[in-house]
């Protein structure tokens, strides 16, 4: 009966790894010849202590551009990224990330926790070992004679992390959040552009800087004719390059830290996203605009706190490529189609106590009523052909993680809808605007753009002035930051007008 116990185990265990489990007897006299034998350099290098795989925190941001899951073992970096496509001295081309070399050396002492990382540095100190990478160089044009950056493409170093995966069994990532940038840079219409360099050939040390090429002339003329919103942003971009400091003893304000960096990265992605910045955020294609599609939910003040209400507003980037933004955005608000769901059973219910709450007064269409089990469904069905399309949708929200706690607690999980590629929070990026630590409400966010607004706590109505939020700040961010390089006053383009 052990027996058969001990089969069915090994069998389940065989199907959880997809491998062949089976228990071997040892002969005595081997037990006794391996236990003189001497341990070798690998086996000297491991801690003494038993070691299980421990995986890698991974953000709910965390760039999807390349996913672990779907990558077997591979043998190096050849055939990761085209070489054939690009000349030694020339420009990288517009499609290609790169990742800083100094940045991937510092990998596992900024990016790996303490029981997973003594495993992996092994792989990093033998990093150039049987192994193929295709390096660029880049001289900043104002320091000529300063030793040049260099970079790889992103994709042969996301393979390398592969291989390290798929051996230790471990899930090692690009990380999410303001890093992210540091793994996908692109310096498409920069100052300078990274220039290729050369494969590498095994055990060289690519830098010692003997084969480095003289830097290019016309650089530093670019620099001299660049505006000063192009210098800051190349600037931004070096910055990334270097590796980030471990986190500081003080845990306290390394985290206020990492929170504000994460907000200005929420900031900088939304224009992008809006087309009010170059470029297009990692993890994303350019093929198709994305569709913005604000959340908010109202529930009841006393206990349990039910979902009453929940607003949709929707605006397809697609709508607004060709049409001027207008003051503060005001072109694109006609574009956001809004929806207003109110739970039945609840209907005849009104927040009055700590807010003002009006399920009434829905301001940009007509009211439905779906019942508590009916209100995942009809959540879905609103957005539903834009899954069916395929398109990727960025969730909004005014202190978003609120909202989508809520929508879970009705049977809702936005966190696994894979449709949904970012999710962005008007109140964070006010945040990374003001540089300020505690966020403001939706009204006064509104009242400092200079957006008028009414009926708000209501579902519908604060999910499209959610919109107009989000995109009122980034435009009033990019306009405040002009006016400062050019050393004129700002005000945001809507204080003195008429406008509603």
């Amino acid at each position: 009966m052990a027996d058969d116990d001990l089969d069915q185990r090994l069998q389940t265990l065989s199907q959880l790894l997809g491998k062949h489990i089976s228990i071997v007897e040892i002969a005595d006299d081997t037990l006794e010849q391996r236990e003189h034998e001497p341990l070798t350099h690998e086996e000297h290098a491991l801690p003494a202590e038993p070691w299980e795989p421990h995986p890698e925190p991974v953000a709910d941001d965390a760039p999807k551009k390349f996913l672990n899951h779907d990558a077997g073992p591979r043998p190096d970096t050849e055939g990761a990224f085209d070489s054939e496509r690009f000349i030694k001295g020339k420009p990288s081309k517009d499609d290609i990330d790169l990742c800083p070399w100094n940045v991937v050396m510092n990998y596992p002492s900024s990016f790996i926790g303490k029981t997973n990382r003594p495993h992996v540095e092994p792989y990093f100190e033998r990093i150039c070992d049987g192994r193929v990478w295709d390096f660029f160089y880049l001289y900043h044009p104002s320091k000529p004679a300063d030793k040049p950056y260099l970079f790889v493409p992103t994709s042969q170093f996301q393979l390398f992390l592969d291989q390290i995966n798929e051996e230790l069994k471990i899930s090692l990532s690009i990380p999410a959040g303001v890093n992210a940038d540091r793994f996908f840079l692109r310096f498409t219409k920069d100052i300078a552009q990274p220039r290729y360099l050369r494969r590498s050939s095994e055990g060289e040390n690519i830098d010692d800087g003997s084969a480095w090429p003289d830097p290019d002339e016309n650089d530093a003329h670019l620099l001299d004719v660049s505006t000063p919103v192009q210098q800051a942003e190349f600037e931004r971009k070096l910055r990334l390059v270097n590796a980030p400091k471990v986190k500081d003893r003080n845990k306290g304000e390394s985290r206020t830290a990492e929170r504000r960096a994460d907000r200005q990265h929420m900031l900088y992605t939304t224009q992008q996203l809006l087309g009010l910045k170059p470029g297009i955020p990692i993890g994303l294609k350019g093929d198709q605009p994305v569709v913005f599609v604000a959340i908010d939910v109202e529930a009841l003040e006393r206990p349990p706190n039910p979902v009453s209400e929940v607003g949709v507003a929707i605006l397809d980037a697609k709508d607004i490529q060709d049409v001027p933004r207008g003051i503060c955005g005001q072109n694109w608000w006609p574009m956001i189609v809004s929806h207003h769901l109110r739970t039945k059973e609840y209907s005849g219910l009104c927040n009055f106590e700590f807010i003002k709450g009006c399920p009434d007064a829905f301001d940009f269409g007509t009211s439905t009523f779906p019942t508590i089990e009916q209100m995942p469904a009809a959540i879905l069905d609103i957005i539903q052909p834009l899954i069916d399309a395929r398109r990727k949708l960025i969730l909004v929200g005014h202190d978003t993680q609120q909202d989508v706690q809520y929508l879970a607690s009705i049977g809702l999980d936005m966190h696994a809808m894979k449709c949904v590629a970012r999710m962005l929070d008007s109140q964070a990026i006010h945040q990374a605007w003001r540089d300020r630590d505690q966020g403001r409400g939706l009204s006064s966010v509104l009242a400092e753009l200079g957006i008028s607004s009414r009926n708000l706590h209501n579902a519908g109505n604060d999910a499209v002035f959610t919109l107009r939020a989000l995109i009122g700040v980034a435009i009033e961010q990019i306009r405040e930051e002009s006016a400062t390089a050019e050393g004129s006053e700002y005000t945001p383009e809507l204080w003195g007008t008429d406008l509603p």
